[in-house]
């Protein structure tokens, strides 16, 4: 029983954050990426500020928590990391919070590369 209960958490959180990723995409006018599978977490991918971005839930290699990971491009330079302020971590997504910590990190990404 606690691993059914463990499963449908799971499939809970996957659900919870593709809909908070497809929100995201069409507030920000960017195209959300099904995914895979039916287990599998969407991604969304757009321009702001002059930088090509990419947001997807990424797993830990060691098995730890999932959580969303921006990847990042200006020109010729390219940079990967988390998210994890407030509204941006998978067990209290915030499609407003996270649009703004995309629309910060593009900003500083693109004046600084």
């Amino acid at each position: 029983m606690p691993l059914f209960g463990l499963r449908r958490s799971a499939h809970g959180q996957q659900g919870r954050a593709n809909a908070v990723l497809l929100v995201v995409a069409r507030d920000l006018e960017a195209n959300f990426v099904e995914p895979g599978t039916n287990r599998g977490y969407g991604a969304v991918r757009g321009r702001m500020s002059g930088c090509a971005f990419e947001l997807g839930v990424a797993t830990p290699a060691g098995g730890g928590a999932p959580g969303l990971a921006l990847t990042m491009r200006h020109f010729h330079t390219q940079q990967t990391w988390p998210l994890d302020g407030p509204g941006c971590t998978m067990a209290d997504l915030d499609p407003v919070q996270v649009r703004a910590a995309i629309e910060q990190a593009c900003s500083s990404f693109s004046s600084t590369h």
